[in-house]
């Protein structure tokens, strides 16, 4: 056993939308993934194990949660990463998912992360990576396509690469986040797309109040950086 995926048995899949987001730039992905399985009350359906299973659990209400785990909202079945998966297993992890969505006959794959606002140009809020397959359905959300100079890593990468060579349609929302810190700005703009994609009506308040926290505290360590010459940086999120 390598990866293996385990949903509840009385589970239709057939015709769902998968979403999901890993950590990346500003954490966007997970911060919004989060913020949707709570908001939406979202149920847990299953899980994913890996050989390499992490050593971490906590505590979900009254239940234990895995570190990758299934939840359902409607046909909204959510991929909830709480950790990166291993860089020896993410291959095989983001392959297997893939092979999953297929095989369960869903209808398409949303995904969540980040870009570099250091690359930003124009107005735009964010950018989009569609595979071949979704390409004429992005056209009509009106979001820009990524630069072809820039690139996409890590797992939402290789869930890009591997739904492209299976011709299945997904689009990869990338919000500009800051780099080095939590955005729930950045997150709060994933939310509100999918908000229009599916009809939902998920608050952002708590994820904007979050950011202008963030802000706050990002603004009174450079402050005390400055009236202190010489003084090593310190980075608030390791």
């Amino acid at each position: 056993m390598t990866i293996r995926i385990v949903i509840e048995d009385n589970e239709k899949l057939e015709g769902c939308c998968l979403v999901t987001g890993f950590h990346g730039v500003g954490l966007t992905g997970f911060i919004t993934i989060n913020h949707i399985v709570k908001s939406l009350h979202a149920r847990p359906i299953g899980y994913i194990e890996t050989q390499h299973q992490p050593a971490l659990i906590s505590l979900a209400g009254e239940r234990i949660s895995f570190p990758f785990e299934f939840y359902r909202h409607d046909d909204i079945i959510i991929l909830f990463p709480r950790l990166q998966p291993m860089r020896s297993e993410v291959r095989d992890f983001t392959r297997e998912i893939v092979n999953w969505v297929i095989d369960g006959k869903f209808k398409e794959a949303i995904l969540i992360g980040g870009l570099d606002n250091r690359f930003k140009q124009g107005n735009d809020a964010m950018r989009c990576v569609p595979t071949r397959a979704s390409l004429e359905e992005t056209k009509k959300l009106k979001v820009p396509l990524l630069e072809e100079t820039l690139f996409v890593t890590g797992p939402l990468a290789l869930m890009l690469t591997y739904f492209e060579m299976k011709s299945f349609p997904a689009i990869a929302f990338l919000p500009y986040s800051e780099r080095g810190r939590p955005d729930p700005r950045a997150a709060a703009l994933a939310v509100k797309q999918l908000n229009t994609m599916f009809s939902l009506d998920v608050d952002v308040f708590e994820l904007i109040n979050d950011a202008k926290r963030i802000e706050e505290e990002v603004t009174k360590i450079m402050e005390g950086q400055k009236e202190k010459p010489g003084h090593s940086s310190q980075t608030m999120y390791t």
